[in-house]
């Protein structure tokens, strides 16, 4: 796998990653702060694709020590070490940056943030250490989602000048180069990487927000992870995971204090949206991330002064949850241990147990299907 630069302006960054049966366009643009392209940028973008396709790397831009160790070997590593099958051991092969010195520090400090419960309590607990938050359009919301991007755009708008802070927006259509070869669970991390090195003449640290505590990790391959992040830093930029001390109800208690974080709290993913982009919902109220959020602030007594959410937690809506993997299990676990239960809510509380013996059932038949389909996938390729 190699690269061509087509455009490296202040603003925009055009590249060609091209791989030995298929070349994608990728590009990074910024309305704000200017953007700099850099080899840790693009090796971020390229391993996880090259270690899926069995290709070795080749970056002709001087890379950090550092981090060209730490893609040659400790990240490698990890995702190999969670699925041989898939992710093989590449070489990287460019120059080491000879004259890479720890920059005079600048003193900032930002943090990736996407409006949900995790990046709301990062920000929160480490306010004071940050200046600026960051939202990418393109990855948790589809790029041609104008609608939905310019309503998320606006609250961002607000939570920044609410909170004092700076906002930084960027676009980028990574995501959809990365999808061709690994799921966004596995290939996020790397993604914000990609984002953190094209600003890291701004910046000496960035927060990523953990999804899971310090317990889970152990039992989850995941894209943003303590094993991981940290190796993504080099000289001039430190990623720094926060969060994984407290569970997400842990969570959803510090923020639910704040009323800039109950009024502007976004955690859908399943966004409803016609053909035609003119039906949008900030938060849907009906997909697994929104019940249980809404779950989480029931439990505290905090759901009716949440302005995010229109409709109301009912036993229809929580039976109406389809868990599939032990992620997501895992959120549903923690709301049941720490629910009030009363005469008022058993009814709420008894649908609770009967979506998690479904998901008993139901998980183990998906891994089978996820493992038949990893197979099948495997020999088609050969």
């Amino acid at each position: 796998m190699k690269f061509r630069v087509n455009k490296s302006e202040s603003h925009r960054i055009e590249v060609d990653m091209i791989h030995s049966k298929s070349t994608y366009g990728v590009y990074i643009e910024s309305e704000g702060p200017e953007l700099e392209l850099s080899g840790e940028s693009i090796l971020s973008a390229a391993l996880l694709p090259s270690m899926k396709s069995k290709e070795d790397i080749r970056c002709d831009i001087p890379i950090c020590p550092k981090f060209l160790f730490s893609i040659r070997n400790s990240i490698q590593e990890v995702f190999n070490f969670w699925d041989k099958a898939h992710f093989h051991k590449s070489q990287v092969i460019a120059p080491i940056n000879k004259h890479e010195s720890v920059s005079t520090p600048r003193g900032k400090s930002a943090c990736f943030f996407t409006g949900g419960v995790d990046s709301f309590y990062t920000l929160l607990k480490n306010k004071s250490d940050i200046s600026d938050i960051i939202y990418v359009h393109g990855f948790d919301i589809k790029l041609e989602h104008e609608n939905l991007r310019n309503e998320i755009s606006d609250s961002l708008k607000s939570i920044a000048s609410s909170l004092s802070l700076n906002l930084v927006e960027v676009e980028t259509n990574l995501r959809d180069y990365l999808d061709a070869f690994v799921h966004w669970e596995l290939s996020h991390g790397a993604a914000l990487s990609f984002v953190g090195h094209c600003l890291s003449y701004k910046y000496d640290r960035i927060f990523i927000s953990s999804t899971h505590t310090y317990a889970e990790e152990e039992t989850f391959a995941w894209g943003s992870h303590p094993f991981i992040d940290h190796f993504w830093g080099g000289g001039k930029l430190e990623f720094t995971l926060d969060g994984c001390d407290k569970t997400r109800l842990e969570k959803v208690k510090f923020i639910s204090s704040n009323g800039v974080a109950l009024k502007y709290l976004r955690v859908c993913w399943m966004n409803l949206i016609n053909k035609d982009n003119s039906l949008y919902e900030y938060n849907c109220g009906k997909c697994e991330k929104c019940v249980r959020t809404m779950l989480s602030l029931y439990i505290e007594d905090k759901l009716n002064e949440c302005g995010a959410f229109k409709n109301q937690l009912t036993s229809r809506l929580i039976r109406s949850l389809r868990i599939r993997d032990k992620n997501t299990k895992s959120f549903l676990l923690g709301n049941i241990k720490a629910f009030p239960l009363s005469a008022n809510n058993i009814v709420i509380y008894l649908n609770l147990i009967f979506v998690l013996i479904r998901a008993e059932i139901v998980i183990p038949l998906c891994k089978f299907k996820r493992i038949l389909w990893k197979i099948f996938s495997v020999k088609s390729k050969k």
